[in-house]
């Protein structure tokens, strides 16, 4: 951040400063009004394009306002007025914007205005919402197009959304992928609305806010000027971790006669309201009992029997993703998920749920927010949670089961959802606990690799063992696979595509036991990893050198969060060939720091050289405050790889 602010407040100077012009210009009342003219900043397109080399547009204004509206019948709903001010930094750039919308949100109008303030027809283009090649249900896109803008031009896009239930309007964010010169947001709030404002990650930004009165409403307004786009990059945090935001929490309202109704004013509200929709699921028990028969044999425990049901929903029903609207909290059916064979995490886990019950097993729906989300349930919002999973009480345990994880076997749970508060039904209460959290040493990679010299050649046999959610990550990749490139697939993981490294034998374990390990056994050669220099030999040991690309740029503004928590273990021994001593072993390194810990060992032993490497991060993830230590160790870590053992010969 503290780059771009100085990047930014350089730009301010040159400025003079634009704000106050648009202040004066667009008042609260603009969306009702035409806007003359948009006027041209006092830097030059140059200037701003040395701050931004890579960005094809900055944004000058940015208003967000936000109106509540009672309604006859139902809850009240909420508008949305837009107004981005965009400027082109280069020649024949299309303008490019995209509205999210649902079946609980409608776009009123989509409207383009040019620098004098003249009406221009912008292209619209609707279409379902995807990500990795996933529907998302209902949730939909509205691009919006204006073509062939030149250097310097300025244009403005205006729209209008009508979000049907206020219960929908949950977070509001600052930043974009665009420069903004300035960020309005603002709520009129009337009188006979209960809103909470709650303010997240503002520390270390210039959030200004006012709270003024209008005849019969609180106006909250929120500007932030210099805003930095959110720069895209491997391994970020869920943005409610990071990003600056408004949570929008609307816990009740007043109707026309003066009567006070509660929306989500607590966890029971929440619960409740979750518990209205589950209700309301027509679930036919008698479609799915015949799968149940199917499944169960005589011979099986309930603990056997539960885990058979467990791993059938996880194999035979596709997950698909429903976030938005109503689908992304009201379960499907378990005879509908059943018979279509897919389902998102709701139909999935209800399905399990009723399995289990028709056996006579207290399974029970439960919610949670993954990693991805930092909020915990002592906010009442559908902001809080994005998945369901099923919980099941059995034999005094407490199991919970995530049959969207493919992978996982019966008991365990992914990374991304462990450590996270979880909401379990109990009829008309709830119960509230917490996903259990294993170690990086549950998630190691184990690779023990055995060498022997046939001249300048290694010869080598490997037997590599993945457990917890590193298991995962291999299984997940491999069934994408097709059979007939299995084995090539894995001669390329194993190699890391090393033309000098050649496979000769290679075999793996049963992926469908998914209690235990993946282990991979392979015999290899590889040359062009021995130097011989007069009468010594220098081999190097570290074959597969983890981490060492993983330079974190020091201007980053967010922690680095991995896949998960890692532990990279490896055993390498060296067969001293006949004929020579050891004349040099690297040294040992070891450091041990809070978000991870290096240690490398070397040993003679019995006629071999033994090296030993351990790479953990302990928390799955780098902080920004560590960030320098990291790229200091990882300077070190490169040295030590390059470090060579030398044999000289007798």
């Amino acid at each position: 951040m503290e780059n771009v602010k100085i990047a930014k407040q350089s730009a301010s100077k040159a400025l003079g400063f634009l704000p106050l012009i648009f202040l004066l210009m667009f008042s609260s009342q603009l969306y009702g009004q035409k806007i003359k003219n948009i006027p041209a900043p006092s830097m030059s397109v140059e200037d701003m394009q040395a701050i931004f080399p890579e960005q094809d547009f900055t944004i000058l204004l940015s208003k967000h306002h936000f109106t509540f509206e009672r309604q006859e019948e139902g809850t009240p709903q909420v508008r949305e007025q837009v107004m981005d001010l965009y400027w082109s930094l280069k020649n024949d750039q299309t303008l490019a914007d995209v509205i999210f919308f649902d079946n609980e949100t409608q776009i009123d109008y989509v409207r383009g205005i040019d620098q004098k303030g003249k009406k221009r027809k912008v292209l619209t283009a609707e279409s379902a919402y995807q990500s990795d090649g996933v529907f998302h249900s209902d949730s939909k896109i509205c691009e919006v197009f204006y073509e062939g803008m030149q250097k310097g031009e300025r244009m403005g896009l205006l729209h209008q959304k009508t979000i049907k239930d206020v219960k929908y309007l949950t977070s509001v964010y600052f930043q974009s992928s665009l420069p903004i010169f300035e960020r309005i947001i603002s709520f009129e709030i009337p009188d006979w609305m209960d809103v909470e404002l709650v303010e997240r990650n503002f520390e270390g930004y210039d959030v200004k806010k006012t709270v003024d009165r209008s005849k019969d409403a609180s106006i909250h307004t929120f500007s932030f000027q210099d805003v930095p786009p959110r720069k895209e990059d491997i391994y970020l945090p869920g943005p409610t971790h990071s990003l600056p935001h408004i949570l929008v929490l609307s816990k009740g309202y007043a109707n026309a006669d003066g009567q006070r109704l509660n929306l989500l004013s607590s966890t029971a509200d929440l619960y409740n309201w979750y518990r209205t929709l589950v209700s309301s699921v027509d679930n036919d028990l008698e479609t799915v009992r015949p799968l149940v028969a199917q499944i169960k044999a005589d011979s099986l425990t309930k603990r056997e029997l539960a885990e058979t049901m467990f791993y059938w929903v996880q194999e035979n029903i596709r997950y698909i993703a429903f976030h938005e609207g109503i689908a992304g909290f009201k379960p499907a059916a378990a005879q509908d998920v059943c018979k279509d064979r897919f389902g998102d995490c709701k139909g999935m886990a209800n399905l399990l749920k009723q399995m289990l019950m028709l056996e006579g097993m207290d399974a029970r729906l439960s919610w949670l927010g993954t990693r991805h989300i930092a909020y915990d349930y002592s906010l009442p919002s559908l902001a809080v949670d994005n998945h369901m999973i099923c919980t099941l009480f059995l034999d005094g345990d407490t199991i919970f089961l995530d049959p969207t994880e493919k992978a996982v076997a019966f008991g365990n749970c992914a990374h991304r959802i462990q450590g996270r508060p979880v909401l379990i039904e109990d009829g008309e209460d709830y119960l509230l606990s917490r996903i259990p959290e294993v170690d990086a040493e549950s998630n190691a990679s184990k690779y023990k690799i055995s060498l022997s010299l046939d001249g300048k050649q290694i010869d080598g046999k490997a037997d590599f063992a993945y457990n917890g959610e590193a298991r995962l990550w291999i299984d997940e990749a491999y069934s994408y696979i097709q059979q007939n490139h299995k084995e090539d697939a894995l001669k390329a993981y194993v190699t890391t595509d090393e033309k000098n490294m050649i496979v000769k034998e290679i075999s793996t374990s049963d992926l469908q036991d998914r209690s235990a390990a993946f282990e991979i056994d392979f015999d290899f050669q590889l040359h062009n990893q021995v130097i011989e220099v007069g009468d010594e030999l220098y081999v190097g040991m570290d074959l597969y050198q983890d981490f060492a690309a993983l330079q974190i740029d020091s201007s980053r503004q967010e922690d680095v969060i991995l896949p998960y928590k890692m532990s990279e273990v490896y055993d390498v021994e060296l067969q001293i060939p006949n004929g020579y001593d050891i004349s040099y072993l690297p040294k040992d390194y070891r450091i041990e720091h809070e978000d991870f810990e290096i240690e490398l060992g070397f040993e003679q032993k019995e006629g071999r050289v033994r090296y030993t490497k351990k790479i953990s991060l302990k928390e799955g993830k780098i902080r920004t405050r560590n960030f320098d230590d990291w790229n200091e160790s990882l300077r070190e870590l490169r040295q030590r790889y390059e470090d060579k053992v030398i044999l000289k010969r007798q």
